[in-house]
């Protein structure tokens, strides 16, 4: 037995392939229990106790987070569920083979470093950055080192600045103009990361897991509304850093990217004499944004690597039998 600390929990999945497989899910298991016991000790003329008790005991607890450890044993001895964890991390797999081995639908568990992203912490972060080195240029005045700033100029950059104000309610827009000597970036250079950032990854909490380096990346949308251990993603990430770590997905898998060129989104054509075919243009997009997802420029499945649609994500946590103390020299204690 192992305990799992949990990224992500999709209830409602969970319960409703519980339910299939158990024919039923209980909301909660209670238990009660009454003692009742007399002792009479010596005789009642001489001396004597009677002790009476009574001891209930009432115990009422959410299966919600056992269920998911129920059910994945359940779906492992099966058949439903597959590990494909050293399939992924050996150098000799021919990622070609894998749709053939494991179709998109097939439940799989996957445990390999990954990374966490979500492009609102970037912006908050990089936001906060901005407002920091603003707030200490401030109290602390920083000379201009080449001294060759004129007033000219200064208006010059602040009307580049406008010029570059970002769009409201954009993730963006949380970078304001600053004093840029203290970090030696420009506000525009930030904004432009952001930008990049919610271009590529919709805002929201993305796992992507690495088992062999950057060589295959399986992508996991964390759908908001889920059970996350926190919401917030300064919380989330303050919490568990932005370095790889070694995470399990469980889910079923989405979709296998696929390999495109441009020379093809050139010959894809969706005009029958002089209308639209409806089906040949919805191809014709398509193939664009697998291009795009290609290229790495679209929240889709890289090629290669494929998306899971996860039912859960969650670290093991790690129990240690024993623990060797040491003082400051290194001597065991």
């Amino acid at each position: 037995m192992y305990l799992r600390e949990y990224l992500y929990a999709d209830v409602d999945k969970i319960r409703s392939l519980a339910a299939q497989l158990m024919k039923g899910v209980p909301e909660e298991a209670r238990s009660t229990e009454k003692k009742m016991k007399q002792l009479t000790l010596g005789m009642k003329a001489v001396a004597g106790s009677v002790n009476d008790w009574t001891s209930e005991e009432y115990t009422n607890r959410s299966l919600a987070d056992s269920l998911f450890g129920d059910l994945e044993d359940i779906l492992e001895s099966e058949g439903w569920l597959f590990d494909i964890s050293d399939i992924l991390q050996g150098a000799s797999t021919d990622y070609s083979t894998l749709p053939k081995s494991y179709s998109p639908g097939t439940l799989v568990r996957i445990t390999a470093p990954g990374l966490l992203f979500d492009a609102r912490f970037v912006a908050r972060v990089l936001g906060g950055l901005a407002a920091a080195s603003d707030g200490i240029a401030t109290l602390n005045p920083v000379e201009d080192q080449s001294n060759t700033r004129s007033a000219a100029g200064r208006k010059n950059q602040q009307k580049k600045h406008n010029v570059n104000e970002p769009v409201p309610d954009t993730l963006e827009s949380e970078i304001h103009d600053y004093d840029s000597r203290i970090l030696g970036i420009e506000a525009s250079t930030l904004r432009a990361i952001v930008k990049i950032s919610r271009g590529l990854f919709s805002p929201g909490v993305h796992l992507m897991l690495t088992p062999r380096g950057d060589e295959i990346t399986i992508t996991a949308r964390l759908q908001e509304g889920g059970k996350y251990l926190e919401t917030n993603p300064e919380i989330l990430f303050s919490r568990y850093g932005t370095a790889r770590q070694s995470w399990t997905l469980v889910g079923s898998i989405g979709a296998y990217s696929q390999s495109a060129s441009s020379d093809e989104v050139g010959k894809q054509e969706f005009m029958d004499n002089d209308t639209i075919n409806r089906s040949k243009f919805a191809n014709f997009v398509n193939y664009f944004m697998q291009f795009a997802g290609h290229q790495g420029l679209a929240d889709m499945p890289q090629y290669p690597g494929f998306s899971i649609v996860p039912l859960a994500a969650y670290r093991t946590i790690i129990k240690l039998d024993h623990l060797e103390l040491q003082t400051t020299d290194g001597a065991a204690i």
